[in-house]
């Protein structure tokens, strides 16, 4: 499936306005050519940058605390347990709890990116209902408007969900969609994805659901320019 999207504000600038905007009469869209439907689709993630982020990131060290939600890749440090999790150089991570510490011995630093845990909470649809964000939701704590800049959005979605244990399939992208999950001796929490590397048993004490398909668009919001 080729999935489309389209990000806007609302008519003040206080809100990040998100659409799914594949529809169903397109060759590819929903429920074409052996597409998924609208009802089989039963998670989301969308991860958004702005250009002027991702231009200045920000490293972290050890003594630092991640912000919740917000991407950052290991550069350097040994091998080190964070979360659950064994995270080496060049691993990427969303940390979906506040407070999280950065080990001794590890630098990390930001990507541009911030995943809100949207989860379930909202679903594409045929009327193409948007996904209101607050600009605290798209990572712009402080501030009462969404910024003026280029904004890149990672769109997922993911359907066929389980619980209990199934054999993972190598390659294939999962997320958590509640609870926790347990793969190859690592514990994910809800909002947490990662890519079975073989067929080891995924035991999910909530939900996990299978990527299906995944777009990125690139948007220009300017609200001083088109409202002021």
């Amino acid at each position: 499936m080729i999935l489309t999207q389209a990000l806007t504000t609302n008519s003040d600038g206080t809100l990040a306005l998100f659409r799914d905007t594949t529809g169903t009469t397109a060759p590819d869209s929903y429920g074409k050519s052996g597409n998924i439907t609208y009802a089989d689709v039963d998670a989301v993630r969308i991860g958004f940058a702005r250009y002027n982020n991702g231009a200045a990131p920000t490293e972290l060290t050890a003594g630092s605390t991640f912000v919740q939600f917000t991407e950052y890749i290991k550069t350097g440090g040994p091998a080190s347990t964070i979360n659950g999790k064994l995270m080496t150089a060049g691993t990427y991570f969303v940390p979906q709890s506040a407070g999280i510490a950065v080990p001794s011995g590890d630098t990390w630093e930001t990507t541009g990116f911030y995943y809100p845990q949207v989860l379930n909470t909202w679903l594409p649809t045929a009327a193409q209902i948007p996904l209101s964000l607050t600009t605290t939701e798209i990572g712009q704590n402080g501030s009462t408007k969404v910024a003026t800049d280029v904004y890149t959005c990672v769109y997922e979605i993911y359907k066929d969900q389980f619980t209990g244990t199934q054999a993972a399939v190598s390659g294939q992208q999962y997320m958590v969609i509640s609870s926790t999950a347990t793969y190859d001796g690592q514990t994910f929490y809800a909002g947490e994805v990662f890519i079975a590397t073989d067929t080891t048993n995924i035991v999910a004490a909530g939900y996990v659901g299978l990527m299906d398909a995944t777009s990125t668009a690139y948007n220009i919001l300017v609200y001083y320019i088109l409202y002021n």
